[in-house]
């Protein structure tokens, strides 16, 4: 899917973008190719790594979703504020108590390159909430902004009161300055445990 607002330049040639990169058939042709020729999931995971960089980065969505809210989610036990957290993926959604005030989707960020030229998030179909911080002195909209368009509305990327549009897990859909859905691991709109 992608947004109108939208000007990756990682998009297909054929999609107003400048990647030559090969088309999302063809990804999903060569990844069951390589589920049915490895029989580990080492192996597999090795040989996906290998293929996708030895392609050309391309995008194949606007959107990505909620590290919190994807089936893989990382699990980590953590200490903050002196209270322990045991982070789990969130695979069924009686486990999450506010649906309406958990984001689930964003507008990935349109162009990440890093220093090796690859992007990472401007061709990925998640964010990684938990490594925004917020700690004291962090400034949690700076990293977020390498991996969301916080200001796709309207504001600056560099401030929290970057605007974008956020989709909700109950569907709905709001105009958010980062500020608002984001101040720290404990106060977010991402982590079903404290989004309320």
């Amino acid at each position: 899917m992608k947004s109108p607002k939208d000007q990756s330049p990682y998009w297909p040639i054929d999609q107003g973008g400048e990647s030559e990169g090969p088309s999302l058939t063809d990804i999903l042709g060569a990844l069951t190719d390589i589920d049915q020729r490895e029989s580990s999931v080492d192996g597999r995971q090795a040989a996906r790594d290998a293929y996708f960089a030895s392609v050309p980065p391309t995008r194949w969505t606007s959107y990505g979703l909620s590290d919190f809210l994807t089936s893989k989610g990382y699990e980590f036990d953590a200490v903050i504020d002196g209270r322990l957290w045991s982070v789990r993926p969130y695979r069924n959604l009686n486990r999450i108590q506010f649906s309406s005030s958990t984001i689930q989707w964003v507008l990935m960020a349109e162009d990440d390159a890093t220093s090796g030229g690859r992007p990472q998030y401007a061709t990925s179909d998640h964010v990684h909430p938990f490594d925004w911080g917020g700690e004291e002195g962090d400034q949690p909209w700076r990293v977020a902004s390498t991996q969301v368009e916080i200001a796709s509305y309207s504001g600056d990327a560099e401030t929290p009161e970057a605007r974008a549009g956020y989709g909700f897990l109950d569907g709905h859909v709001s105009t958010k300055a980062f500020g608002e859905v984001y101040e720290n691991f404990t106060k977010n709109l991402f982590y079903p445990e404290v989004a309320n």
